[in-house]
């Protein structure tokens, strides 16, 4: 193994760790200030009028790709990209609207309109499939939300 490749390989690892460590510092800190944090996986406690209004946007520190209709995130013991899940034709249209500054109300809408279907039935399944994506850490809301 060459020195260049020993760098590629503890260099990544490590800025993972520190905003990760950075970010518990911060969670830290809002707490202390007297406003309380959520876990990702809690998300769907989150009152729905709150969560229209967030914004998504992907992990770009997580190991992941999507391949056809399949996500596929890197499993850390082995290195290995593994399926966690599979997405329809309209959550592959769904995806294309994350990461673009947009709400997940105003998602719901633009895919109503492109797919010809009431406007909240099309935000509940923008909803549906970012809680899924919050679960598995791809997703989480671009800024924090007060309660």
């Amino acid at each position: 193994m060459g020195a260049g490749s020993y760098l590629k390989s503890t260099i990544a690892p490590r800025r993972g760790f520190f905003g990760l460590l950075l970010s518990e510092v911060i969670g830290l800190r809002e707490e202390l200030q007297g406003r309380p944090q959520m876990r990702l996986s809690e998300l769907d406690k989150v009152p729905d009028e709150v969560v229209r209004q967030m914004t998504p946007v992907f992990n770009k520190q997580l190991p992941y790709h999507i391949e056809d209709d399949r996500l596929l995130l890197k499993q850390k013991k082995t290195g290995v990209f593994q399926e966690v899940d599979r997405f329809n034709a309209q959550e592959m249209v769904i995806l294309q609207h994350f990461d673009k500054q947009q709400t997940l109300e105003e998602i719901g809408r633009r895919v109503a309109d492109e797919f010809g279907q009431d406007q909240e039935a099309a935000y509940q399944q923008v909803k549906t499939l970012f809680l899924r994506l919050a679960k598995h850490f791809l997703c989480f809301p671009a800024q924090p939300h007060d309660e």
